[in-house]
């Protein structure tokens, strides 16, 4: 069945903040308050997989991922050269990521 109309009927008379749910992120403000909407939402379904609100999870995870990738693009690298990366950063030595993951 073909519900075209009644969705667009429908889509009309939501408020415009529901509406730009669907839009791409473009501004780091959009960004922040779909991160904050995404939050809310996680507080809300926890880890109840067919939760009502879950395919609003599912929009904003996928807008927020979308926007970091264009934002925030990591370049690739070699396995080792992101952990020397990290390791720097973070200031620590290999022994201290060997007792972090437990390894002896």
């Amino acid at each position: 069945m073909n519900h075209a109309g009644l969705i667009l009927d429908s889509w009309r008379h939501l408020p415009q903040e529901v509406r730009d749910l669907t839009a791409p992120i473009e501004t780091e403000a959009q960004y922040q308050d779909a991160l904050q909407l995404f939050e809310a939402v996680w507080d809300q379904i926890g880890e109840t997989p067919d939760h009502l609100l879950g395919s609003l999870f599912v929009l904003l995870r996928d807008r927020i991922t979308v926007y970091e990738a264009r934002a925030f693009p990591v370049p690739l690298a070699p396995p080792e050269r992101v952990l020397a990366f990290l390791m720097e950063r973070c200031d620590m030595r290999q022994a201290q990521v060997a007792e972090l993951l437990e390894i002896n």
